[in-house]
C-alpha cells in the first residue's frame, strides 16, 4: 500500500511539474496600436497678387478662382485678342499643407465657348514645351507633375500660353479661348519623380 501512495504522490508531483514547465515555456505578447494616416492638401498661394496673368500688348487675359470649386483648387482662365506669335503668362504659387510629402499635379481643361482653336494655342511649362493646349488636354488626362513637395514646401510655376506664330491671314481671328486649370496632389511614395 505504502507502494501505490508513494507511486500516487510521484504522479501528482510529475503533473503539477508539467503545469509548471508548461507555464515557464508560454507566454502572452499583447500589442495595442494606433495608426493615424496623412492628410493631402495642396493649395495654391493666395495674395502678394499670386496668382496673376500677364499678356503682351492687345491681349485681353484673366484669371480667376472657380467659385463653385469651395476648395479653391480650380482657377478660371480666359484669353482673347490674340494674335500670332502673342503670349500670356500665368503665376501660380502652390504650397503642401499636408502632412504628408506630396507630388503635385495640375490639370488643364478646356472650357465651354472656346472659340479659338486649342491645337494653335501652345503651352509651356516652367519653360519647358507641353505642346498645344489641346494635346496637353488630352495627352496629359492624369495631370501634369508639378514638382515633389516636402510638407510646408511651396512652389512657383509659369504657364506661357502663345498663340501659333505660323497662323497668316484671319486665321484665328476674333477667337478667344476658355480654360480651367485644376491643382491636385498625389502620394510622394506613389512613384516618385524621377
Amino acid at each position: 500500500m505504502k507502494k501505490v501512495k508513494i507511486l500516487a504522490f510521484a504522479m501528482v508531483i510529475a503533473v503539477m511539474m508539467m503545469g509548471m514547465a508548461y507555464a515557464a515555456w508560454t507566454d502572452q505578447l499583447v500589442l495595442q496600436t494606433t495608426v493615424q494616416t496623412g492628410i493631402m492638401d495642396v493649395n495654391y498661394i493666395q495674395g502678394d497678387g499670386l496668382p496673376y496673368i500677364e499678356a503682351d500688348d492687345y491681349v485681353n487675359a484673366s484669371v480667376s478662382f472657380d467659385p463653385a470649386d469651395e476648395g479653391n483648387d480650380t482657377l478660371n482662365v480666359s484669353i482673347s485678342n490674340l494674335y500670332p506669335g502673342a503670349t500670356a503668362t500665368l503665376s501660380l504659387g502652390i504650397v503642401n499643407d499636408s502632412t504628408i510629402p506630396v507630388i503635385g499635379k495640375l490639370f488643364v481643361n478646356g472650357a465651354e465657348g472656346n472659340t479659338l482653336d486649342l491645337t494653335k494655342l501652345f503651352v509651356s511649362y516652367n519653360g519647358q514645351s507641353l505642346g498645344s493646349v489641346h494635346d496637353v488636354i488630352d495627352a496629359y488626362k492624369d495631370g501634369v507633375d508639378v514638382a515633389e513637395f516636402d510638407v510646408g514646401q511651396s512652389e512657383f510655376v509659369t504657364l506661357v500660353f502663345t498663340l501659333d506664330p505660323e497662323l497668316t491671314g484671319d486665321e484665328q481671328e476674333n477667337c478667344s479661348a476658355a480654360f480651367t486649370v485644376k491643382l491636385d496632389c498625389r502620394q510622394y511614395n506613389d512613384n516618385p519623380l524621377v
